[in-house]
């Protein structure tokens, strides 16, 4: 068994050039590196590596271009480890805004070689500017072409969404959507619940990490804030059931020197060789807006006249309410005293 790595690297030819030096420096370390958001032309430092690495390596490279406009594109870039798995079949699904790359592959067991699991890996990149329905179709397209096989998918890549199941601000962020009515909030709230149900039908799990959760995008501030180091928790693992028995959490790596805005590396952890399933050290699962019940009863008492007369409110009072009952739950999450019993904004070092 190897690991997975994944990473947006924001079209950098040196994050390529560095992830492949990795790879090849220790070969039995990734099954597959996966790398969502690349170059549409790559260095010739890259292309040599990947030249002379051709024996042991499987490269697959998707480009989808926008039919209006050329100059809008998305590439993702799969690397397959052949000393650890072999690679059988290939898809190339969705459009510019919101793509993937799938690869059937067949991984080998480590305990017994000659007997071999088939998983499906998908490379996903869903842009900011990508539509709920784009949103939608991709997802629903890559349930059929693994034809439903969802206990042996792995999704990983950058899907820029606000959840609930893993996202510390999507309170802030559905704030935002109700307060302002702007649509890049709205819709990055729309593509959370629309994965959020896509995992839940078809049973797949987000892999926890293995420290406190943390931020997989860093944007430091600029100018006068530029000790406000800004981020968001958008790139993210999802595993069916059989799969969670290969792969059982994701380590997040430390941000580069500097204060570029950046993508963190992400390697999704195989299971030790002697065990069968995900029975590992102690891992951190996302549990970010857990109201405990003296927090319920606070907020039950803060929004009682909130609660009352629905039938008669009109479009605008039921916006202005509900943003006032997102704002009081944000207010009784920051409030000091949470002990560890859910990750609140404190925990978390958004406050």
């Amino acid at each position: 068994m190897g690991h997975i790595f994944f990473q947006n690297i924001d079209r950098n030819y040196d994050k390529i050039k560095t992830i492949l030096q990795n790879l090849l420096a220790d070969t039995n370390k990734y099954a597959a590196i996966l790398s969502e958001d690349c170059p549409e032309k790559l260095s010739p430092e890259v292309d040599q590596l990947l030249n002379s690495a051709t024996a042991s390596l499987t490269v697959y490279s998707s480009t989808l271009t926008d039919r209006k406009d050329e100059n809008s594109f998305t590439r993702l870039i799969s690397i397959i480890n052949n000393n650890l798995c072999t690679a059988n079949q290939y898809f190339e699904l969705g459009n510019d805004k919101a793509a993937s790359a799938i690869i059937k592959v067949q991984i080998i067991n480590d305990g017994n070689p000659a007997r071999t699991r088939q998983f499906y890996l998908a490379n996903i990149y869903i842009k900011p500017k990508a539509s709920p329905t784009d949103t939608k179709t991709l997802l629903q397209t890559i349930a059929k072409t693994v034809e439903y096989k969802t206990s042996r998918l792995v999704i990983t890549g950058d899907v820029n969404v606000s959840s609930a199941l893993w996202d510390p601000q999507n309170l802030d962020n559905c704030t935002k959507a109700l307060k302002t009515k702007n649509k890049f909030y709205s819709d990055r709230t729309q593509r959370g619940t629309i994965i959020e149900r896509f995992a839940l039908r078809h049973n797949l799990e987000i892999l926890p990490q293995t420290k406190r959760p943390t931020n997989t995008f860093i944007e430091p501030g600029i100018g006068e804030n530029s000790n406000n180091v800004k981020g968001s928790l958008i790139d993210i693992a999802l595993v069916g059931r059989k799969a969670n028995r290969a792969w059982y959490a994701v380590k997040v790596g430390s941000a580069d020197e500097g204060r570029s805005r950046q993508h963190l590396a992400i390697e999704v952890l195989a299971s030790n060789k002697q065990q069968y399933g995900p029975k590992h050290k102690k891992v951190f699962r996302y549990r970010p807006q857990r109201i405990l019940p003296y927090e319920l009863m606070e907020l039950k008492i803060k929004t009682s006249e909130l609660r009352n007369n629905w039938k008669s409110c009109t479009r605008d009072t039921i916006i202005q309410r509900l943003e006032r009952m997102t704002n009081l739950v944000i207010e009784a999450k920051k409030t000091p005293g949470d002990k560890g019993e859910g990750l609140s904004y404190e925990t978390w070092g958004l406050a």
